[in-house]
């Protein structure tokens, strides 16, 4: 028996009213099935997801840990002297000649702009390490620096002082913006400069 004998033997309506259920059985099936693995599908996504920020967070550390750690090396290597001179013979103040000078120098080329200065001496800088310790034989100034500036500008000048072979310390930097033009900053420095008499 071909198939269109059947078809006749059936007939058609009867043939339509059984595929067509058998066919909506079919696709309710489908849909069942791609709903039932729905949240798996995006429990697996999110787990990529997480995975691939995991890793990028693991890069992003060992990236970081070898910077510090490049940093580490780079600071133990560095070999900052103390300022020795001849001029301690004329008093604390007058050790501090040329390294203030180039202070002054670094500002200038910096173009920051210094409103004030005010100095401590040896035993008035009391916070200072080696004022803590009672070492002798050294000089210590502390400078407060006030200086307004961009912040490419105060960054050039921090660069610059740091950049100096000789041992200099910045305990403190405070910097707000001024109140008509947010791009200028009034930075608030502490610098401590080091002499000691020449051997």
């Amino acid at each position: 028996m071909d198939f269109q004998k059947l078809i006749q033997a059936i007939g058609a309506p009867t043939l339509v009213l059984f595929i067509l259920p058998l066919a909506l059985i079919v696709m309710l099936e489908q849909f069942c099935f791609v709903k039932a693995i729905e949240p798996f599908n995006i429990a697996k996504q999110r787990l990529e997801t997480s995975t691939q920020e995991l890793e990028d967070i693991r890069i992003q550390y060992e990236r970081k840990k070898q910077l510090y750690e490049s940093k580490q090396a780079r600071g133990m290597n560095m070999d900052k002297k103390v300022y020795e001179t001849e001029d301690i013979q004329f008093g604390t103040g007058a050790s501090f000649a040329k390294p203030f000078e180039t202070m002054i120098n670094i500002a200038k080329d910096s173009k920051i702009r210094i409103k004030s200065i005010k100095y401590a001496y040896d035993k008035q800088a009391a916070e200072d390490p080696l004022t803590v310790a009672d070492i002798k034989g050294y000089n210590i100034c502390e400078m407060a620096i006030t200086a307004v500036g961009t912040y490419s500008q105060i960054k050039a000048f921090l660069s610059g002082i740091l950049a100096q072979p000789y041992l200099v310390r910045l305990p403190e930097i405070k910097m707000t913006p001024w109140g008509y033009d947010k791009s200028i900053l009034i930075a608030d420095f502490k610098i401590t400069l080091y002499t000691k008499g020449a051997k």
